[in-house]
């Protein structure tokens, strides 16, 4: 994998398969763990939004700083908006009508 860290855009981006594939790569390689826990998040998201989102939420325990969760809550949103339309525009070039 490239030494490059992977940016919210560029996992939301990924295949379904290259997904897998860059966490294999991830797993074997030196890493500074930010591109896996970005691959994980990404699955996770992906396969089980709603332990996505129930994870944001223990990882904000601190019910004082509101905004610090409701960014966190709001990021989850623009992630699972932009996978819906990467997945309507790759739908859309596939159809025969």
């Amino acid at each position: 994998m490239a030494q490059q860290e992977l940016l919210d855009d560029d996992l939301i981006a990924l295949s379904d398969q290259r997904l897998v594939e860059l966490i294999y790569e991830a797993l074997c390689e030196e890493d500074d763990g930010s591109t896996f826990y970005g691959l994980v998040d990404e699955l996770l998201e992906r396969t089980h939004p709603e332990l996505a989102r129930a994870y944001v939420l223990r990882m904000n325990p601190d019910r004082d700083d509101a905004d610090d969760l409701l960014d966190s809550l709001e990021a989850l949103r623009r992630r699972q908006a932009a996978r819906l339309l990467r997945d309507t525009f790759r739908n859309e070039g596939s159809s025969d009508a």
